[in-house]
């Protein structure tokens, strides 16, 4: 009981480290619970830790075929996740700012109510294809289970030793949990401020996700030129 739970810990640690560190998904998860609030900002995360947890199986359960495609193909997948970032840089950097921003108080009750109505269906409309590529641009980084696979090893020994598949699935799940829990927690600080940020603020939020996004696309693609990726 106490390697499951110690399993466990480890677990929602690896999520939590998979998925902290500054990048695309960030901006996107930031950028959205801005625009829309922290319930979208939050879902639209869980398309990158759904992508965590996919990688998490694949090492939890020795797929070393899945895993070994992968990698073996990690230039294609890498320039397919180059390609997205670039795409979503620009479609981010001219995308239009919300039609209000919250703590506006030149607009009058009235309209204020029907236009928080027409963004908020805004951002429900946009959201399935914002957790589908999240998603994507998980499971494009090959790094990603390059990190799986060293997290992963140190846990070889318990894995081996508890040798069930009810082990490895609560190695999983609870990587997914602690994603999660990082989109949480981001998506709640970031809505903390949502109601002090201007229209104009917003626009520049765009424009800069918009750009580093871009970069971040660009430097996955450049790094093509001068060798494989893993």
């Amino acid at each position: 009981m106490t390697q499951l739970l110690i399993l466990l810990l480890k677990g929602l640690g690896i999520g939590l480290l998979i998925a902290a560190p500054v990048g695309p998904v960030n901006l996107i998860c930031i950028r959205r619970t801005l625009a829309f609030g922290q319930v979208n900002g939050f879902l639209t995360g869980t398309g990158a830790a759904l992508g965590d947890g996919l990688f998490a199986l694949l090492v939890a359960f020795g797929l070393t075929a899945a895993s070994t495609f992968v990698l073996g193909y990690a230039d294609i997948v890498a320039f397919l996740g180059g390609g997205i970032l670039i795409g979503m840089g620009l479609r981010t950097y001219f995308a239009p700012p919300p039609r209000i921003a919250l703590h506006d108080p030149a607009i009058p009750p009235r309209r204020r109510r029907r236009l928080e109505r027409l963004q908020e269906r805004e951002g429900w409309r946009t959201l399935l294809g914002a957790i589908w590529s999240t998603f994507l641009l998980t499971v494009t980084n090959p790094f990603t289970l390059v990190g799986f696979f060293a997290l992963f090893a140190g846990l070889s020994g318990t894995l081996a030793e508890e040798g069930s598949y009810l082990t490895a699935a609560l190695l999983v799940g609870s990587v997914v949990a602690g994603s999660a829990l990082w989109w949480f927690a981001l998506s709640k600080l970031i809505a903390a401020f949502r109601n002090r940020v201007s229209r104009r603020a917003l626009q520049w939020i765009n424009r800069v996700s918009g750009f580093l996004l871009g970069c971040f696309g660009l430097v996955l693609l450049v790094r093509l030129l001068f060798g494989p990726i893993v």
